[in-house]
């Protein structure tokens, strides 16, 4: 207990302690209230320009000034009765905690209106009460709209890209902050899960967040977006109607979730780096190698999703010769996925490391392409499924351990090996499962229809597809057992169907 008073009030219990303050539950002449008591000289200026703020502020949601010193050393708040965030949300329900997200974001939303950002938007900061009244507290760092530039301010975890990178402040940086706490309250970790914390001040200067889903299978699909987009490295790309992204949050909540997305951790964290190495200067090329079946396809899906979260244009469709044309037009940095037998395609990403254009190549390939070098260069194959990813894949379709053991050591833990040999499996049961094929795999099924042998090429002209992208397709035929291959590999056909 501190053996001080301030003006009528007399500490009792430290709430909060900083390098620059503290604050207190203290009693007072109409009961307890919250003192912020200044350290030091700087602490003081800090003081009254927050008292000065609080007062302006004519909207409810936020901390109530009571009494100051003259002198700025102290000032008394009127005491939220609840929990911070995090902790409030421990024992309460998705819908619930985005309920609560939904009351800070109008508060959010007025303060924005006033010409003010929070700054520091975090659990800590973020008082719920055992009703869901949402109060935003301590605004010792808040600034003007536009304003910053020279102050490393907030909380690691917590803090945007701009505000560690010193840069200029405004409301997406509070949306940033929103996000890291609901992104943390619904996942039990942070955007940026690290032993180190120091490795918190840089990690959201070079990448980007895992997706939600990653660690809560559960979690809706848009729900999952929304956080994400909420996370966006360039702030003008997260969303700037708080109200509206309120009532988006809420109504997210009962959506399906998305695909389940097992392993892979190392891989999509090289692949957001280089999302955010393009979208910092720099031209990246990321090979990505290996059969069909091993996920390639899905590690570049959610990087260039990544990517159009950004803003980054998606280019498809063209020449060699129009991509480059595309890139040096762009005004954002493009991404585009190209395989690597396509013409010309390797030949436009020496170009772009050459030349220093920003612009982000997938170049999808059976093999490691030993031509690219440099450290703008990524190349990688996916990793294979653990056996206890291989069980969670197979939890919903009911398969005992041991048969699981079985299916994976017969994939040798290749995802799109593992699919197939499920699908076989479940079919074995007289399940039907083709409603669980990707609409691609449907699509090259029904051009099969009939019980033609057709050519690889003309399946390729009909899907839209280059040549060994439609290679891969027809390899995951083959492994579900749906279709055959002629003894010289140019045709394929249904399996169970003949010609009329």
């Amino acid at each position: 207990m501190s053996q001080h008073t301030y003006g009528p009030y007399t500490p009792d219990i430290l709430l909060a302690s900083g390098k620059t303050s503290e604050v207190w539950q203290a009693r007072g002449p109409k009961g307890d209230v919250a003192l912020k008591i200044a350290q030091n000289d700087e602490a003081r200026d800090r003081l009254r320009d927050e008292a000065e703020l609080l007062r302006s502020l004519q909207f409810k949601g936020v901390s109530e000034v009571l009494e100051g010193a003259p002198d700025h050393s102290w000032m008394a708040l009127r005491l939220v009765d609840g929990q911070p965030f995090d902790r409030w949300a421990l024992s309460r329900a998705t819908p619930e905690i985005l309920a609560a997200a939904r009351s800070l974001l109008d508060t959010l939303h007025q303060l924005h209106l006033a010409g003010w950002i929070h700054g520091d938007v975090k659990p800590a900061n973020v008082i719920v009460s055992a009703k869901g009244a949402v109060t935003l507290i301590d605004f010792s760092i808040s600034g003007r709209v536009g304003s910053g530039g020279g102050q490393f301010a907030g909380t690691p975890g917590y803090m945007a890209p701009e505000r560690i990178d010193q840069g200029a402040l405004s409301a997406g940086t509070d949306v940033y902050g929103a996000g890291a706490m609901l992104y943390a309250a619904l996942t039990g970790r942070t955007p940026f899960s690290t032993r180190e914390p120091t490795a918190l001040t840089y990690l959201p200067l070079v990448s980007l967040p895992t997706p939600p889903s990653s660690w809560r299978p559960d979690i809706s699909a848009q729900l999952g977006r929304l956080l994400l987009s909420m996370l966006a490295f360039r702030p003008e790309m997260r969303p700037r109607d708080l109200r509206r992204l309120g009532a988006d949050l809420e109504e997210s909540a009962a959506g399906p979730p998305a695909p389940p997305l097992l392993g892979m951790e190392e891989e999509r964290e090289l692949l957001r780096r280089a999302v955010v190495g393009t979208l910092a200067g720099e031209p990246r090329i990321a090979v990505i190698y290996g059969p069909a079946g091993t996920g390639r396809k899905t590690l570049i899906t959610e990087a260039v999703y990544a990517a159009r979260r950004e803003g980054m244009p998606y280019l498809k469709g063209m020449k060699a010769e129009a991509y480059h044309k595309a890139i040096q037009s762009s005004k954002l940095p493009p991404v585009l996925v190209l395989t690597a037998t396509q013409r010309g395609a390797v030949a436009l990403a020496k170009a772009v490391l050459a030349s220093k254009r920003q612009a982000l190549i997938f170049l999808l390939s059976s093999h490691p392409l030993p031509d690219l070098q440099g450290p703008e260069v990524v190349q990688l194959t996916p990793s294979a499924l653990s056996l206890e990813q291989a069980r969670q894949l197979c939890s919903e379709a009911s398969i005992p351990p041991d048969q699981v053991t079985a299916l994976w050591e017969e994939s040798l833990g290749i995802p799109g090996y593992l699919h197939a040999a499920l699908r076989r499996e479940l079919r074995a049961r007289g399940a039907q499962v083709d409603g669980t094929l990707p609409p691609e795999l449907l699509k090259l099924k029904e051009l099969l229809t009939g019980g033609d042998e057709v050519s690889l090429d003309a399946l390729a002209q009909g899907m839209e597809l280059d040549l060994l992208e439609l290679v891969d397709l027809s390899e995951m035929l083959l492994l579900e057992g749906i279709a055959t291959c002629s003894s010289d590999g140019t045709t394929l056909r249904l399996v169970g169907e003949t010609r009329p």
